[in-house]
Order: C-alpha cells, then structure tokens, then sequence
C-alpha cells in the first residue's frame, strides 16, 4: 500500500509542477530606475513606474485585463515578497 500512496502522491506532485509552469503570470521588479512590470517568459518589461506602489497596480491591473493567474511582488533583492493569485 506504501508504495500506491506514495506514486499518487508523486503524480500530484508533478501535475501542481506542471500547473505553475503553465500559469501566467506579471512580475513587479526593480528595474534601474524605478520598477518594472514584466510578464513571464518576456524580453522586456510592460512598463516601468517610479514606485513600487504604482508598480503593483498596474501589474494587478495588467494582470486581470489578460486574465493572468497571479502577480508576484519581488524586493529589491529578487525574492519574492509577495504572491497574489488572480484565479
């Protein structure tokens, strides 16, 4: 029975990994001068904002008129502060 428990497990595990890696979704980063709003898997940034505050609304704006799943907020530092889904 182990073994059962843990192949489901596993293939539940790999079918979330495959869900994020299909989700789409606007990151705000900070760009050199300002933040940027960029969307996975792009070459460039939607837009650059002075403030971070401006960033996030535009990107949850952004986000929602494409119908994206989440906006991720990162600090400075590139780690990721905060997640907010849209789905």
């Amino acid at each position: 029975m182990a073994k059962r428990s843990t192949k489901a497990a596993q293939e539940r595990i790999i079918a979330g990994m495959e869900k994020l890696s299909k989700m789409d979704r606007f990151h705000v980063i900070q760009a050199q001068k300002g933040w940027a709003v960029v969307r996975d898997r792009a070459s460039r940034a939607s837009r650059i904002l002075g403030t971070r505050e401006e960033a996030i609304e535009v990107a949850n704006r952004i986000a929602r008129n494409q119908s994206a799943d989440a906006v991720v907020v990162h600090n400075s530092d590139g780690s990721i502060q905060q997640w907010h889904s849209l789905s």
